[in-house]
């Protein structure tokens, strides 16, 4: 019976070589979710939200991709407590180049 001598089509054994790739390729954040790490998504979406969408899409606001990255470089800075740090670390770097 042609069954029993290729249980499996080429198509579905090329599905499968292509699947357990994935997953292999992925083994590291795999190993992150067996140790019951969090991956963030539920705090990265509240960032996004407090850091980006209150301050830039405000009504009538209009912004350059410069003069945005910078707004949300300072911003960031203060919402994380970071200011001196990283206000003394871009006034270092700014005279370096």
């Amino acid at each position: 019976m042609q069954r029993e001598d290729d249980p499996v089509s080429p198509w579905a054994r090329s599905e499968i070589e292509k699947h357990a790739e994935y997953i292999y390729n992925q083994r590291e954040w795999m190993k992150a979710v067996e140790a019951k790490t969090a991956l963030g998504s539920g705090p990265v979406e509240a960032a996004c939200k407090t850091l980006v969408t209150q301050r830039l899409k405000v009504s009538g606001a209009s912004w350059s991709r410069a003069s945005a990255g910078g707004v949300l470089y300072l911003r960031s800075l203060l919402q994380s407590d970071r200011f001196d740090e990283g206000f003394a670390f871009r006034q270092a770097t700014r005279y370096a180049a």
